[in-house]
């Protein structure tokens, strides 16, 4: 159905829709945040911006249930090939506390780690807004510790966890770090 609507243009791929509830979104939106991943794989083939939302795209993904089961990596990859940022401007949720939080969460921790690693391996970061939020990063940062993360690991301009930790007034969070380390 939704193929047929693309292609006899009853609806562009990346028009802005508005919900019941008055939120603007768009379709691969809606798709990724209700866990529908063959809505979003038709979407991508008909070239939808999976950025066009003001919902990271990954972010909605992780949390609507579209990266499940053994395909997950897949899928998740598809979106993130079709050009969906590993990392959001400030104000939202970023994939990687997405990630985790889908990982503390999940009834199979190990399939749920795997995409808290894709997304470590393609240069996750935490979101301003997450890292300027001391009990967010200090969870965080703790989930990535027990999981055996890289006390070393820098940011994308070579800047240490410690340094960050303390640079952002994160006490809790830079003792967790020399304690670790």
């Amino acid at each position: 159905v939704l193929r047929h609507f693309i292609t006899t243009e009853v609806i562009s791929v990346n028009e802005e829709i508005t919900t019941p509830e008055g939120k603007k979104t768009t379709l691969t939106a809606e798709a990724l945040t209700n866990g529908q991943y063959a809505a979003v794989k038709t979407l991508i083939k008909n070239r939808a911006d999976v950025n066009a939302s003001p919902e990271p795209a990954i972010s909605a993904g992780i949390q609507g249930g579209c990266f499940q089961g053994g395909k997950a990596i897949k899928h998740l990859k598809r979106v993130v090939e079709a050009g969906a940022h590993i990392n959001t401007p400030p104000g939202s949720m970023s994939p990687l506390a997405a990630a985790v939080q889908s990982a503390n969460e999940a009834s199979n921790p190990k399939a749920a780690n795997r995409i808290v690693n894709f997304l470590l391996q393609r240069g996750a970061d935490l979101s301003a807004n997450e890292a300027s939020n001391p009990k967010a990063a200090n969870r965080i940062v703790n989930f990535l510790l027990q999981r055996g993360a890289n006390l070393s690991s820098t940011d994308h301009i070579g800047t240490p966890a410690l340094h960050l930790a303390t640079a952002a007034g994160n006490h809790k969070t830079a003792k967790l770090l020399l304690d670790k380390g």
